[in-house]
């Protein structure tokens, strides 16, 4: 584990160029690091935001191989805003399609995206699951084409297709985090296409079904 009294610092920056020299020279020596800034007051006092994170082990660089560079971006810039007492722009809107691989492989948890062109669910990249009985999952439901809203769903719904992506870049590790759902992704295919019955554990580019 880093020394954290190595780690932290008192340092002011003048510019974000400032701050990144010192965090490429210096504080990546220490194995990982978190920068915080502080909000202009309000009611609620100073808050205090983590603004920027990076870790030695690359794996910002490996998410630039699942998004491409220019989806890399947008991803980066949509989660890019920390003010408290206003509303984001659209620009920093944040797409649950492009973003539900980043939140399951962060919180280790199993995400549903539901819409009317394509539902579809998230696993970890990267981690080994937990025993079945302590996998979290969250539904997200795309409305009125501009806003997300978190849904309940019933014990053992249908479950939609995974991702393509997570077949393409998952860690072998994480291949058994599908192995509990298979059913209920397999049921999720039937009441979507009738008596054709797709293979659950294939990679749904391999075929040309849509995917709602």
């Amino acid at each position: 584990m880093a020394d954290i009294s190595k780690f932290s610092t008192d340092q002011m920056f003048r510019s974000r160029e400032e701050l990144m020299a010192w965090v490429q020279n210096v504080a990546c020596s220490q194995g990982f690091v978190i920068v915080t800034k502080r909000s202009r007051p309000s009611y609620l006092g100073y808050i205090s935001k983590i603004v920027f994170s990076c870790d030695r082990g690359g794996v910002s660089r490996k998410y630039l191989e699942v998004y491409g560079i220019e989806t890399w971006h947008q991803v980066y810039n949509s989660l890019n805003f920390f003010e408290l007492d206003t509303f984001a722009p659209n620009e920093h809107w944040m797409d649950v399609f492009e973003t539900g691989l980043l939140i399951a492989s962060r919180y280790n948890v199993i995400l549903h995206s539901l819409t009317t062109t394509g539902s579809l669910t998230f696993f970890p990249l990267r981690s080994s699951p937990p025993p079945w009985y302590e996998h979290v999952a969250f539904t997200i439901g795309y409305i009125n084409g501009n806003h997300f809203v978190k849904i309940s769903l019933a014990e053992g719904h249908p479950m939609p297709r995974i991702v393509p992506n997570w077949f393409r870049f998952k860690y072998e590790c994480a291949t058994a985090w599908a192995t509990p759902y298979m059913t209920r992704i397999n049921k999720y295919e039937q009441l979507l296409y009738g008596n054709r019955t797709p293979d659950p554990t294939a990679d749904p580019t391999a075929n040309s079904i849509p995917v709602d």
